[in-house]
C-alpha cells in the first residue's frame, strides 16, 4: 500500500479559495490579488525552492496582521517545507483557533499525521476536513490511508467508502485508482477492479505500478499469460522491484513454468529473505517439480517467517499429506485451526488431510 501524501504547497491555492474575498472597488483596484500579496509571494518562493524566503515574507506580513488565518496557514506550509513539522502543526492549530473550519489547515494536519502514522489524529483531522470541504479528493484518499493504517473490524469498508468518494471526485488520479483497485482485487471483486485499472492504464500507460496491478488482477483471474505480460511491462520500468519480480514468478507458476519460477524465487529469497510469500512460492515451485523434501523445507521457512500466513499453513498440510508424513500433517492441521477460522482455508486443508486416511 502506498502512503502518498499530497505536497502541502499545493494546498495554498485552496487556502486562498477557502472563503469569500472582498471584491475590488474597480478592476485592478487595491483589493484585488496582486503579485505582492504575501500568500502568493510565499507560494512563488516555495515553488522556486526558497522556503526560508517564503517564511520571512509571511512572518513580516503576520507582524502587521497577526490574526490573518491564511497567513498563519501559509506560515505552517513554509515551516513544513523546512522540515520544522512540530512548528508547522502549531501554526495550523493557530490557524484553526481563528478559523475552526478552515479546510486547508485541517487537511494539512491530517496529511502530516498520516506521514507520522498517528492514525487517530489523522482520522480526526481528515474527517473534519472532509466535512468542511467534501469535494477534495486527496482528503478522502488520505482518510482512507489513515483508516487502513489504524485497522479494526470496519477498516476495509470504511476505507473503501472513502476511496470510492475520492475516485468519484477525481477519476484521473492514478494513486487513488490503484489503491481502490487493489482493495477490489483482494476482495475478488474483479469486475469492479478491471475498469478502474483500465482507466488508470489509459491515464498513465508507462506507470509500472499500473502494469503490476493489472498483473495482480490477471493472477486473481487465473490468466497466467496476461499476468506474465503485465509484470514484464512493470519490470521494464522498475527491474529491481521485488514485488514485481515476485508477481512475475507467480505468473510463471500459473503457466507451469516451475523451473524458471524456481530460479527467480531462489534469487529473490536472497534479496528479500524476510518475505514469507517468497519462501512459500519457492516451495510451491519445487513441489511442482516433485522435489518434495526441499519444498517442505521452504514452506516451513515460510511458516516460520509468516506465522499468520494462512496459505502457507494450508499448503504445508497438503504437502505433508502427499509425503505420507501424516502425524506431522495432523499437527500442522491443529496449528492451522488455531490460526484461522476461514471456512475455505480449513476445507482445503481438511480435504488434503483425507489422503492420510486412505
Amino acid at each position: 500500500m502506498w502512503r502518498f501524501v499530497l505536497p502541502l504547497a499545493l494546498l495554498l491555492p485552496l487556502a486562498c479559495d477557502a472563503g469569500p474575498t472582498t471584491p475590488p472597488e474597480e478592476p485592478g483596484g487595491a483589493a484585488s490579488l496582486q503579485p505582492s500579496d504575501p500568500v502568493e509571494a510565499a507560494a512563488k518562493k516555495m515553488a522556486e525552492g526558497d522556503a526560508q524566503g517564503a517564511l520571512a515574507v509571511l512572518e513580516a506580513a503576520l507582524a502587521e496582521s497577526p490574526d490573518d488565518h491564511e497567513l498563519r496557514f501559509a506560515r505552517g506550509v513554509a515551516l513544513r517545507k523546512l522540515g520544522r513539522v512540530d512548528e508547522a502543526l502549531e501554526a495550523w492549530d493557530a490557524t484553526l483557533a481563528v478559523e475552526p473550519d478552515f479546510f486547508a489547515a485541517l487537511s494539512a494536519k491530517g496529511a502530516v499525521y498520516v506521514e507520522r502514522e498517528d492514525w487517530p489524529a489523522a482520522i480526526e483531522a481528515l474527517q473534519a476536513a472532509a466535512q468542511a470541504k467534501a469535494d477534495h479528493a486527496d482528503t478522502h484518499y488520505n482518510l482512507a490511508l489513515a483508516i487502513l493504517g489504524q485497522g479494526g473490524a470496519e477498516a476495509v469498508p470504511r476505507a473503501q467508502q472513502a476511496l470510492q468518494t475520492a475516485h468519484g471526485l477525481d477519476a484521473e488520479d492514478v494513486d487513488i485508482a490503484l489503491l481502490l483497485a487493489d482493495m477490489y482485487i483482494k476482495q475478488s471483486r474483479l469486475q469492479q477492479a478491471k475498469p478502474v485499472l483500465e482507466a488508470a492504464a489509459a491515464q498513465a500507460p508507462d506507470d509500472a505500478r499500473v502494469h503490476a496491478a493489472l498483473g495482480r488482477l490477471a493472477l486473481k483471474s487465473g490468466d497466467g499469460a496476461a499476468a506474465l505480460a503485465a509484470f514484464e511491462s512493470a519490470l521494464r520500468t522498475a527491474p529491481e522491484d521485488a514485488g514485481y519480480q515476485l508477481g512475475h514468478a507467480q505468473a510463471l507458476l500459473r503457466l507451469d513454468r516451475s523451473q524458471e519460477a524456481e530460479a527467480e524465487l531462489a534469487a529473490l529469497a536472497e534479496r528479500a529473505p524476510e518475505s514469507a510469500v517468497v519462501w512459500l512460492e519457492w516451495g510451491t515451485a519445487l513441489a511442482k517439480q516433485g522435489k518434495f523434501e526441499p519444498a517442505i523445507a521452504k514452506i516451513d521457512e515460510a511458516v516460520r517467517r509468516g506465522p499468520h500466513l494462512v496459505s502457507a499453513q494450508v499448503r504445508r498440510v497438503g504437502l505433508l499429506s502427499d509425503l505420507g508424513r501424516c502425524k506431522d500433517a495432523k499437527t500442522a492441521m491443529k496449528t492451522l485451526r488455531s490460526t484461522t477460522s476461514a471456512p475455505q482455508a480449513l476445507a482445503v486443508a481438511e480435504g488434503a488431510l483425507k489422503r492420510c486416511s486412505r
